[in-house]
């Protein structure tokens, strides 16, 4: 009897007692430039901004400060896809491995009752020029991989990888693709690099890649693409010529996409082939030596405003969903919105 009301007594001062853990920061851990960064932010710190690449994984190890209580709770919460995570401890940290498809947002991280705030944001990708490659002309297409959260691009290009006196430095607004002229097509070596704009504020630029600009050979453009998808069951190939008006695809709910990318001309040993979807963002290339690449495009991608192109020339269809409902789709000619199929 007498263990147990010392036992019971314990309880209860452990209970009156007990205080709740509080936040002393997070450790994030992600791939920024194809580089693994892991950074710690302080609770006490102003709030900060991580910047991660396209689909690179995420880890929020939330460490703790404080508290004699037994467990804590530990927990991340992302604001912008109501992703939410918990788990209950004695120890001073938790880990949490973040789903994919969440890691952009603004976050929440808690010890029990105490939280702290930052946002992680999508980082810029270089497109084109190829890192490497020759291009020839006066004129050079910049583009890259951007995100909705970005509202302007500074693209920086010079002759010298420490961009101590750019041969172009300047706020390019909302642009993805970019032609630059006046380079001097003499073989010279440029390097380049761009920085979104996130909530007013500048971002850390991509990787630096580079280009020789005038070497002897010649780069590729684009011919044009065969396109292969599945319309009201049937299995549809189509080739557009870079020629044709531009075109638009109805293809089945959940159809495969594959996308032949053919080359026109070019004297290089090596040609860009690339892919990218504007409207979900989504991209892709190859370099080799063919006069084709076909790309499988993923599950849940097909779908929007292509643009496909051969190292520097770019051409543009759509892809729009199919209805298989049973109903026949009727598309007027004459321009008419008004319903004139006789189905009411």
């Amino acid at each position: 009897m007498k263990i147990i009301v010392l036992l019971l007594t314990f309880l209860f001062y452990k209970i009156l007692f007990a205080t709740g853990g509080t936040i002393l920061g997070i450790n994030v851990s992600y791939i920024r430039n194809g580089i693994n960064e892991d950074d710690f932010i302080s609770k006490t710190d102003p709030f900060t901004s991580i910047y991660i690449d396209p689909g690179s994984p995420l880890s929020i190890d939330v460490w703790r400060d404080g508290g004699i209580a037994s467990p804590y709770k530990y927990s991340v919460f992302n604001q912008q896809t109501s992703h939410y995570q918990e788990d209950s401890g004695g120890g001073a940290n938790h880990i949490f491995d973040i789903l994919n498809g969440h890691q952009i947002g603004r976050w929440s991280a808690g010890v029990d009752n105490d939280f702290m705030d930052f946002r992680v944001y999508q980082q810029l990708s270089p497109m084109t020029p190829l890192n490497g490659s020759n291009q020839s002309g006066t004129t050079i297409n910049f583009g890259w991989i951007s995100s909705s959260d970005v509202s302007s691009h500074w693209l920086q290009v010079d002759d010298n990888s420490d961009f101590s006196s750019p041969f172009f430095d300047h706020d390019v607004g909302n642009y993805v693709l970019v032609p630059v002229p006046g380079f001097p097509n003499d073989a010279t070596t440029f390097y380049w690099r761009v920085q979104g704009k996130y909530a007013g504020q500048w971002g850390p630029y991509t990787a630096t890649w580079s280009f020789t600009n005038g070497q002897f050979a010649t780069g590729g453009t684009i011919l044009g693409v065969n396109v292969t998808y599945l319309k009201n069951g049937i299995q549809e190939k189509d080739f557009i010529s870079k020629t044709d008006p531009f075109t638009s695809f109805y293809i089945d709910p959940g159809s495969p996409l594959s996308i032949d990318v053919w080359r026109d001309g070019g004297t290089s040993s090596l040609y860009l082939y690339s892919v990218f979807n504007q409207q979900t963002s989504y991209y892709d290339q190859f370099s080799g030596d063919g006069t084709n690449h076909e790309f499988d495009i993923p599950s849940g991608q097909e779908i929007g405003r292509w643009s496909v192109g051969v190292d520097n020339d770019f051409m543009d269809f759509r892809v729009y969903q199919n209805s298989i409902s049973g109903l026949v789709a009727y598309y007027p000619f004459n321009g008419n919105a008004n319903d004139e199929s006789g189905n009411g």
